[in-house]
Formats: C-alpha cells, structure tokens, sequence
C-alpha cells in the first residue's frame, strides 16, 4: 500500500483494502455514519439518489417459483 500525503483526497479504491478488513457488523455501522455525514434525512437521500431501475428488479431471477425444479421441493412435501 503507497502511502498518501495529506493534501491528497482518498479514493473508495484506496478504502476498499481496510473495509475488507472489517466486520460485516462494523461495515454497516460505517454506512451508516457515511449517510449521516450528508446531514440529510434518508427522505432526502432517497429522492436525491433514487433506485435505479435495475436495482431491485430482475427479468432473471433464479429462485422464481415458475422456475424449474419447483415440482420435487412439492412432491417431497
């Protein structure tokens, strides 16, 4: 790791070898101190920054009950 001089900005890059390092409790503690430090509520974030449309959904969803396979997990019931 090269060392990086005080006038210079951090990169998440430069972060992303000290978060794998962390908890996956204290990572989250970490997001959340890096959303409030915006100081705007999550209303506004959300509406600053809103989901795209790829977010959440997906055409390709691999556990979709019309899946294949679905009709053993039920005969085995």
């Amino acid at each position: 790791m090269h060392s990086i001089g005080m006038t210079q900005r951090l990169t998440a890059e430069d972060l992303r070898p000290l978060l794998m390092k962390l908890s996956l409790a204290e990572r989250r503690k970490l997001a959340q101190i890096a959303a409030r430090s915006t100081g705007k509520s999550d209303e506004e974030l959300y509406a600053a920054n809103p989901p795209r449309s790829d977010e959440f959904d997906s055409d390709d969803d691999p556990l979709a009950w019309e899946g294949e396979d679905w009709e053993e997990f039920y005969e085995a019931r």
